[in-house]
């Protein structure tokens, strides 16, 4: 995929067309570009104009948006920033505009400098998110106007990257929106843009006899990945072993909806690609990446069901270190309701083939017990597959503790 990048950086229009285990090249294609600091937008389809909401109001709910719109009229201007920012702050909607009249005035066209005036206007007198996403879409009105204005207004490796994915229960995407998302990437050849392709899709694709345009640029941006966790000497194929996990994921995310847990689309693919790498790679490490994140797969993807649902919203915390001693350090569970006082512990494999790490397990349930919590253990593999039962357990248990008193931790 740095191949795809470099010609990007070319201005070479480029889709990466992700087959094979995208459970986990999902995670890694996103999580590659968050660590540059580029935002991704997860998308089902183009239709109904979705993907410009979910797109620009991803890059409105930046926290350095206005202070990029402010450096780059200043920029304009070849003023100090802060005295800028200064100026800015005390100046009504009408000074505001003729400010801007003035500074881009041969430098930016209408609809930029309208655009720019909604941003900074926002700085001085905020709105929700949602109405400065309509008041900009009011604006640009698509999205590939959009991403041409921000394009403009803030660096280029700043706006965010879009994945297309199937939707909830789907093998695959559309071949309407494969073609929408291959328009866009020729409009914005710089923007990262990917694919998730079915085997069959990919299969067709390669046995084309007339190739599209589009058809193109999924074939030079086809990158095939291979699980290293895909089952080995049963027979079964990658495609086969794909359609059983997002068969499990399905029914798992189908179960959120009935309980009346609202999902965006963006929330819907962020639960599936969690949910896609917990049923994968269920094992959990031994110690978290940074301070208040999961530390595997079937960890995130369990608090985000948990704060999906009504029942559970805002109860539990991710990784919580408890006031008690455990061993030479402050003890510390994977999940946490602090009014219930339930905590709740994902276990892989490694728990139970390691003698040892059984007994300290045990030892730190009765410690927790005595300090009054209520104890659920669950294994990762079943995260997902046993969401249903899993969840049953855990609100029959919050059911049972609330209300009580906040537990310190």
């Amino acid at each position: 995929m740095q191949v795809h990048q470099k010609r990007r950086d070319q201005g070479v229009p480029m889709v990466s067309a992700l087959h094979g285990a995208v459970w986990e090249v999902h995670q890694q294609w996103i999580g590659a570009w968050r660590r540059v600091g580029r935002p991704v937008v997860c998308i089902d389809s183009f239709e109904g104009g979705r993907v410009a909401i979910e797109w620009v109001g991803c890059l409105l709910n930046l926290p350095h948006l206005l202070p990029l719109c402010i450096a780059f009229v200043a920029r304009l201007k070849g003023d100090d920033l802060e005295q800028v920012a200064s100026a800015l702050a005390n100046k009504t909607e009408l000074e505001l505009g003729l400010f801007l009249e003035q500074v881009t005035a041969g430098k930016l066209d209408e609809l930029e400098r309208q655009v720019c005036k909604t941003i900074l206007r926002h700085g001085v007198a905020p709105r929700t998110s949602e109405q400065l996403v309509r008041e900009v879409l009011d604006l640009t009105g698509d999205l590939e106007t959009s991403v041409k204005v921000f394009n403009r207004l803030m660096p280029p490796e700043m706006l965010p990257a879009m994945l297309l994915r199937p939707q909830s229960g789907r093998m695959e995407v559309a071949a309407a929106d494969v073609q929408a998302l291959c328009r866009f990437a020729e409009v914005v050849p710089r923007l990262p843009v990917a694919v998730t392709l079915s085997e069959p899709q990919v299969a067709a694709l390669a046995t084309s006899e007339i190739a599209t345009r589009w058809e193109v640029l999924l074939r030079e941006g086809l990158v095939a990945v291979v699980s290293p966790a895909s089952p080995r000497g049963t027979g079964s194929s990658v495609s086969e072993d794909t359609a059983w996990r997002e068969n499990r994921l399905s029914r798992a995310l189908e179960f959120i909806a009935r309980e009346g847990g609202e999902l965006s689309s963006a929330e819907l693919a962020q639960l599936q690609i969690l949910g896609e790498q917990a049923v994968a790679e269920p094992a959990k490490g031994e110690s978290a990446r940074e301070e208040n994140e999961a530390r595997s797969a079937a960890e995130s993807f369990l608090f985000e069901v948990l704060e999906r649902l009504p029942k559970t919203r805002g109860k539990f915390r991710l990784n919580q270190r408890l006031a008690m001693t455990f061993g030479n350090q402050r003890a510390e569970v994977d999940l946490l309701a602090v009014e219930a006082g339930v905590v709740i512990e994902i276990d892989g494999y490694h728990h139970f083939a390691d003698v040892d790490a059984y007994r300290r397990d045990r030892r730190k349930d009765v410690l927790l017990q005595k300090h009054d919590f209520f104890v659920l253990r669950f294994l990762a593999a079943d995260v997902v597959t046993r969401l249903e039962d899993i969840l049953d357990a855990i609100l029959s248990v919050i059911r049972y503790r609330s209300p009580r008193e906040p537990h310190e931790s």
